[in-house]
């Protein structure tokens, strides 16, 4: 059982789209149906948020998700499995990526080679996501922290025994951030690539006076 005093946060990437599959930057106008792929992350997500649920119950749920049609439809399936309405939060959309947005990544390259260069090294794990070099009309990692950590702050604020949050990488990763530095001495200067598959949900455990990062289980 699931103590009083206990809270489980689910922070979830939507299922895999046709739009991860042709690795654009965010672009709105782009495909978000999702893939096959997509489809049986899903089933899976179902199935695995049915046995974490089982001792809490819907009254004791919140289900959040972002405003992608891509999140929305995780989401959606998900509320339809738990009986829970999801409520969308506009503002927890990935980060703001200006004259990137609709690009290809051999696109980026050749219009943005540095931006790319340094991309690179984010994500092997060499470089701060502040350190990236950002096209100007990018959202600058400082607004986005902002923007995320106001939502987030709000999500945690629920009274809710589990709190699931259907999102995107960039998002779901500045989460995991804030929350590392609120309780494990994560440094305020570096912001790490932290690897988050479609699909996958990575768990939290609050309690009264402890905090536990619970693992992730990955997607398909």
């Amino acid at each position: 059982m699931v103590s009083p005093m206990t809270k489980k946060l689910c922070l979830i990437r939507h299922a895999d789209s046709v739009k991860n599959t042709h690795e654009v930057f965010d672009d709105q106008n782009a495909r978000q149906d999702l893939t096959l792929r997509g489809q049986v992350e899903l089933s899976n997500l179902v199935v695995y948020l049915r046995e974490l649920t089982a001792n809490v119950g819907a009254s004791q749920s919140q289900l959040y998700s972002a405003n992608s049609e891509r999140a929305e439809k995780t989401a959606q399936a998900i509320g339809t499995a738990l009986s829970l309405k999801p409520a969308t939060i506009a503002n927890l959309g990935s980060m703001r990526s200006g004259p990137l947005s609709g690009l290809s990544e051999t696109e980026a390259a050749l219009r943005f080679p540095e931006y790319m260069k340094t991309l690179k090294l984010y994500r092997s794990g060499l470089l701060s996501s502040d350190k990236i070099l950002r096209p100007e009309g990018c959202e600058t990692l400082n607004e986005f922290e902002n923007r995320i950590t106001t939502c987030f702050d709000e999500i945690l604020s629920s009274e809710a025994r589990m709190v699931i949050v259907v999102g995107h990488r960039s998002p779901i990763s500045a989460m995991c951030v804030s929350l590392a530095r609120r309780y494990l001495g994560y440094p305020d200067d570096f912001f790490g690539y932290i690897p988050i598959p479609t699909g996958s949900v990575t768990l939290f455990n609050f309690a009264e006076r402890t905090f536990e990062y619970a693992g992730m289980q990955p997607g398909t």
